[in-house]
């Protein structure tokens, strides 16, 4: 990336690409415009190959905020002072691929494994992979 200086290419060894993304949209007659920019550690060589990066990766972002919002209620969560909000996002994320790899309710959704883990015990030691607390 010869376009960038000397101190920022020292502080970004890997960075391959730098793009812009525009967005337009109009709702109820209101126009508006935003601007978006990207970093990338693999070199981008059409501007449709970038288009589709970035939008299968706010794919992954969306569906991702979309499960622990409707799973945990992240949305109401009120936790912001210091560390905290960080940590309950890992422990969230965390909690949410052991209900992934439930394999007793099966058929049950995300937000019902979860409030059964809440209720029974047993059922959370197992996804933990521990022995029945009896």
């Amino acid at each position: 990336m010869s376009g960038l200086n000397q101190k920022l290419r020292e502080h970004w060894p890997k960075l391959a690409g730098v793009g812009m993304i525009e967005r337009r949209r109009e709702i109820n007659g209101t126009a508006s415009r935003e601007r978006a920019f990207y970093i990338g550690s693999k070199g981008v060589t059409t501007a449709e190959f970038f288009a589709k990066a970035s939008r299968r990766h706010w794919g992954f972002e969306n569906s991702l905020h979309w499960v622990l919002d409707v799973t945990f209620r992240e949305d109401d969560c009120r936790i912001r002072k210091d560390h905290a909000p960080h940590n309950f996002a890992a422990l969230r994320k965390f909690a949410l691929a052991l209900l992934r790899q439930d394999s007793q309710y099966p058929k049950r959704n995300l937000r019902s494994r979860r409030k059964t883990a809440d209720r029974l015990p047993d059922y959370r030691a197992s996804l933990l992979g521990l022995a029945p607390l009896r």
